[in-house]
């Protein structure tokens, strides 16, 4: 959930060095860095063909961008040429381009450097605040913006982060990839019977005639026990701060013992069945995909007819202001916001108060964006929906905790 670090301990290594589980830890990681120069980058990337040629040349002319900026503001040139100059040797690797997502973000400090890979179609950025850039994250924890899904067989496990686009192979190291891999020092040899001899040896004795016995059904039964016990605890680990559904992939059986054991409280009940090495990554995108959208619209029907039912408890807020000031106050249980519109301003925390402009003036920030992080670093749910959909046609409402 592909991060880089430079000094300071990367918020990558959560997850070792590629970062496809961005959880609202690693999210609070970013948004806690504060220095006069903060330099966020974003730029579409490509998985393949001719495009990828252009995308490090791309990065080198937001890092060009990125320190204009930062000399603009202030920064000495040299100083400049070094905070920026990991992004630079990125830039130049020539196998790092050939293992890219959909999109590409860098955030870099003095003495910080972090990369994340994102399936994520990023539009040009380059910002340089005395805070990290996070907005074209947020996507990444909105309900309905990612799954994962788990396809097993005793032969190979392969894990995904999914969203509604594309599904990304996980390279974990604390999932067993098979059955033989998970119990490799669990070399179980033939069950061996002894009988008497018909002949005796020259010392008068009967000699051990051996039979060999394989492995029993109820031996196998066993070892696949143990292979989804250790599955499923490398799967709870890794999905341990998050709520997004699970998709299970395989056959009928190895997916009903896998429930029995399952702990993670967002499994979904509908499968995709069959033997899913026989399915390459877009035939099971297409497939969770079908078993995960009807789950993320039914829960957003849902949600939203409980808003009405909520609006004489006070246990909802309607308008920016109030839901900014509950989403700072941990609050806010679930919100909604109005896809693809901006609300410029400044929130001052201190005495909980908004200055909202029409246009964006100096020092402003999108205090929907702002709603949006704060419910997520709180727990919260964040739905995006057309802004006719959103209660009272406010552009923000929010179902509150208490």
């Amino acid at each position: 959930m592909m991060l880089g670090r430079r000094n300071d301990v990367s918020v990558g290594q959560l997850v070792g060095d590629q970062m496809e589980f961005a959880n609202p830890e690693q999210l609070k990681s970013l948004l806690e860095k504060r220095d006069r120069f903060c330099v966020s980058v974003f730029l579409p990337a490509h998985r393949g063909g001719p495009e990828t040629r252009q995308d490090p040349i791309r990065l080198k002319n937001l890092i060009r961008e990125a320190e204009s900026q930062l000399i603009a503001s202030g920064q000495k040139a040299t100083k400049a040429r070094e905070m920026l100059a990991p992004a630079r040797q990125l830039a130049q690797r020539g196998g790092f381009w050939r293992q890219q997502q959909d999109g590409l973000a860098l955030f870099l400090s003095n003495g910080v450097f972090h990369y994340f890979r994102a399936p994520l179609r990023f539009q040009e950025l380059v910002s340089v605040s005395e805070s990290f850039e996070v907005s074209p994250l947020i996507p990444l924890f909105t309900a309905g913006g990612h799954f994962y899904a788990l396809a097993i067989s005793r032969n190979r496990v392969r894990f995904f982060h999914g969203t509604p686009t594309a599904l990304n192979e996980l390279d974990t190291s604390g999932i067993p990839k098979s059955v033989d891999q998970a119990l490799k020092y669990d070399v179980r040899e033939s069950q061996l019977q002894v009988h008497s001899g018909a002949r005796g040896t020259a010392a008068g004795k009967e000699s051990a005639v051996f039979t060999g016995q394989g492995i029993g059904v109820d031996d196998e039964q066993d070892r696949t026990r143990e292979f989804l016990l250790m599955v499923e605890k490398g799967v709870r680990y890794l999905l341990r701060q998050e709520r997004a559904p699970l998709v299970l992939a395989g056959v009928n059986e190895l997916v009903s013992d896998y429930r029995a054991i399952n702990k993670y409280p967002a499994l979904l009940d509908q499968a995709i069945p069959g033997n899913p090495d026989l399915l390459k990554p877009e035939q099971l995108h297409v497939a969770a995909w079908d078993v995960v959208r009807p789950h993320f619209e039914a829960d957003r029907q849902r949600v939203l007819a409980s808003y009405p039912e909520l609006a004489g408890s006070g246990r909802v807020a309607n308008g920016l202001e109030a839901v900014l000031i509950a989403a700072h106050q941990g609050r806010v249980d679930t919100v909604f916001l109005a896809a693809g519109a901006q609300k410029w301003g400044k929130f001052q925390q201190d005495d909980n108060t908004a200055e909202i402009h029409e246009q964006h003036e100096s020092g402003d920030e999108d205090l929907f964006n702002r709603i949006a992080t704060q419910t997520v670093l709180n727990r919260g749910t964040v739905y995006m929906v057309a802004p006719e959909d959103v209660p009272n046609r406010s552009g923000a409402a929010a179902i509150l905790r208490y």
